[in-house]
């Protein structure tokens, strides 16, 4: 049996296999193979196993996989094997086939004891592409559904208050807009209303993108009257481009207001909710499959 030196004893014991390996080549000239079949014969006879014969024995225990720097394992699992190769030369002064052969016994074992380990194959590409889409398509929804939010609120407030809006008629003084900085200009008018000075925002009359400040003041001259919803209890504050205390009339207030709250829900909620479950499900599908790589600790 061969008399592992001080040097080489010390590596094992430290959990260092692959230095120790190189440290026996290099005192006793030998190759690749022998050193590594030498090393796992003294780590079987340490673990209770018998040495015989006038060299190691040759069975491995099933699935076992050879041991990396945790930085050597991490490169293997993003599927970089040159830069696997080029760390563990760096690590313990290999040379490239040595290392190379390294890598490959590692990926060889690897693969055995646990099918599809190695580089990502293009379906795993397409899998973590097809779920990064997905979970920012969730986010994107989210937004989207949260900025709508505005006219949730204003349809909520009109019905809850719709008993206080009675058929009135108002009257433009002028075409007024309103600049927010972000959806740009809010085009609406300045009038009167049952004696009062009132506001009155409505994007589907108002369409200054459409039609621009002198298409509107062309269809809606000074003087012009339309039939409007008032209710002077609720705030004048502007929900989305949009007046709630003058509401453009409708034969049926309440039907056309369930009918915004509808088209949130159809466009903004079930989108949301639809892209949230399937991200739920990629998100139990990627824990049950586990990850390919074995963690660093147990290599």
């Amino acid at each position: 049996m061969i008399q592992l030196s001080d040097k080489v004893l010390e590596a094992l014991n430290k959990g260092n296999k692959i230095e120790a390996i190189t440290l026996l080549r290099r005192e006793r000239s030998i190759g690749l193979k022998e050193a590594k079949e030498w090393v796992e014969a003294y780590d079987r006879k340490q673990n209770g196993a018998s040495l015989s014969g006038t060299g190691p024995e040759r069975d491995e225990a099933p699935g076992a996989v050879p041991q990396l720097p945790d930085d050597v394992a991490r490169a293997l699992a993003r599927g970089k094997k040159i830069e696997a190769i080029t760390l563990l030369r760096r690590a313990h002064g290999l040379g490239l086939s040595e290392a190379k052969a390294q890598v490959e016994e590692f990926q060889t074992h690897l693969q055995t004891a646990n099918p599809g380990a190695g580089p990502e194959s293009g379906h795993t590409r397409r899998f973590r592409a097809a779920r990064l889409f997905v979970y920012s398509a969730v986010l994107a929804s989210f937004v989207w559904a949260m900025v709508n939010m505005v006219d949730v609120a204003s349809s909520v407030i009109v019905l809850i208050y719709r008993g206080g809006y009675d058929r009135a008629r108002f009257t433009i003084e002028k075409l007024v807009y309103r600049n927010d900085h972000k959806g740009g200009l809010s085009w609406g008018f300045a009038g009167k209303l049952s004696g009062r000075g009132e506001r009155f925002y409505a994007p589907s009359l108002a369409d200054g993108k459409a039609l621009g400040y002198r298409g509107l003041k062309e269809r809606f001259p000074p003087g012009t009257n339309l039939e409007v919803w008032y209710n002077s209890k609720v705030t004048g504050t502007l929900f989305q481009h949009r007046t709630i205390r003058v509401i453009p009339y409708t034969p049926d207030l309440a039907g056309s207001e369930k009918s915004r709250l509808l088209w949130w829900v159809k466009f903004c909620l079930v989108p949301f909710a639809a892209l949230l479950f399937l991200a739920g499900r990629i998100s139990r599908r990627n824990q049950e499959s586990g990850s390919t790589i074995p963690p660093a600790s147990t290599l």
